[in-house]
């Protein structure tokens, strides 16, 4: 339960200089020790999430931020800005350590959290080309991370630098229709995800699991450039045979030239 938010005036922005923190040695050290630990068999990322996810959105509040647009934009503008630079300071520490792939976060800026997307081309966009021609600066991969609806703002991150791009949640809940993703972007980005983590792999039936799997491969995966995910992650109650059929499946038909 959240009481009160803590930015309540532009005067909280000069208190919070004083808080944020920078990143800590152990933080990448952990970073590097998981990279050696994995290996061959997968990549690490840092998570990124300002200037909104989990900063901004929670210490103002998203609806709050929202009308702060419309009400009091220059008071908006600082907001942002005050939270890129922090983001980009924070970053440019993690890039200095070695880092080298990012996971970026905008969730909360999602078209489905409220926003539109003149305000998503206009205010995340550039904060979006920013880090990620950052990252791009030191050799590294930025992966941005969206749960909502998608087909709108996807050539936003495409256009903005976006390496990786994620979750092209289907409908109902998203609106992603991935042949049409793949065919606009595919060869511009590598595209992420998919699968329903509700309606198929938490409700469905491994049939069900097994043939949406099938079918993302079947349209995403030709010329690469497609990385099998759910669409967010798999979530506690998800039955045992769905996420074997999903593994199974993944083996089966994520091999070039099987589907």
């Amino acid at each position: 339960v959240q009481r009160e938010y803590m930015i309540k005036d532009a005067a909280d922005l000069d208190r919070l200089a004083a808080l944020l923190p920078r990143p800590k040695p152990s933080t990448i050290s952990r970073y590097h020790e998981l990279n050696r630990l994995v290996g061959d068999l997968g990549i690490v990322e840092m998570t990124m999430n300002p200037p909104l996810d989990y900063t901004l959105g929670d210490l103002r509040g998203t609806t709050q931020l929202m009308i702060d647009y419309y009400e009091d934009r220059p008071f908006f503008d600082r907001m942002f800005a005050f939270f890129q630079d922090y983001a980009m300071r924070v970053l440019k520490d993690a890039l200095e350590g070695g880092v080298r792939y990012v996971f970026g976060t905008w969730f909360y800026g999602s078209l489905s959290a409220g926003w539109g997307i003149k305000i998503f081309r206009e205010v995340f966009t550039p904060c979006i080309k920013q880090q990620a021609d950052l990252v791009h600066s030191y050799g590294g991969v930025y992966h941005v991370y969206d749960d909502g609806k998608m087909m709108e703002s996807l050539p936003e991150y495409v256009s903005a630098g976006a390496d990786v791009v994620e979750t092209l949640t289907p409908p109902p809940v998203g609106d992603v229709d991935l042949a049409e993703a793949k065919r606009l972007y595919g060869d511009r980005t590598c595209l992420k995800g998919h699968i329903d983590l509700l309606y198929v792999l938490k409700e469905g039936t491994p049939a069900d699991v097994e043939e949406a799997v099938r079918r993302a491969i079947a349209v995403a995966a030709p010329g690469g450039g497609f990385i099998l995910g759910s669409s967010d992650s798999i979530r506690d109650g998800t039955p045992l045979e769905n996420i074997r059929a999903y593994f199974a499946a993944a083996h089966r038909y994520g091999v070039y030239g099987k589907v």
